[in-house]
């Protein structure tokens, strides 16, 4: 009984203090924020169950600023999938297929269902992919109409931006293939290498 009414004693303390700051916290009597946590053994200090119904849209983890917009979502629907960004992997289906994707910065893989083994990470990279598989868009906008075609390669923002269905593609350099839409199996290493190639195969560019 002793214990239980120090136990009582010291959470009436803690919501007291909080309340008095408008800061709560959890193992301290002084928090510096408005939630403020304070481990005390090594175990996982913040624990969040997804409901049954959790999906994309609604991500477990959202920031928003001062007028309650999103700006950023932190959300994953399997132990191979992390989203990071406003709507990043926002439509992915982890049901469909959609296993083994990182999609990193706002509308990363967005539209993505059921494409598997993608790595986009940059504003708008892969932002229209679909169902294409094995994919590594790095840089802002690249791949971003990529749908269907798999197996490509973009670094550099805007590299490959224009891509649709093309496959095996790999374009390394800002603007590189950045007029390509069906072309596939070419190499462009450079800025804008391959800028105006659109459904021509098996090309290889260096520089401009």
């Amino acid at each position: 009984m002793k214990r239980i009414l120090i136990l009582f004693a010291t959470c009436l303390m803690l919501i007291t203090t909080g309340l008095r700051s408008q800061n709560v916290g959890i193992g301290t009597l002084s928090p510096g924020g408005k939630l403020h946590i304070k481990g005390s053994a090594d175990v996982s200090q913040l624990i969040i169950d997804a409901h049954s119904t959790q999906s994309n849209t609604s991500p477990l983890f959202k920031l928003r600023n001062s007028l309650g917009n999103d700006l950023l979502w932190l959300h994953a629907d399997d132990t191979s999938n992390i989203f990071l960004g406003l709507h990043a992997g926002g439509f992915n289906s982890i049901s469909g297929g959609g296993a083994y994707n990182t999609f990193i910065g706002s509308n990363a893989g967005k539209s993505n269902i059921s494409g598997a083994f993608n790595t986009a990470n940059g504003a708008g990279a892969l932002f229209s992919n679909t169902s294409g598989a094995n994919n590594t868009a790095l840089g802002s906008v690249s791949l971003f109409s990529n749908t269907i075609g798999p197996g490509n390669t973009a670094i550099g923002s805007y590299s490959l931006p224009s891509n649709t269905t093309g496959y095996n593609n790999t374009s390394n350099g800002y603007g590189s293939m950045f007029s390509n839409t069906e072309g596939s199996e070419n190499t462009a290493n450079g800025q804008e290498a391959l800028f105006s190639n659109t459904t021509g195969s098996y090309n290889t560019a260096y520089g401009l």
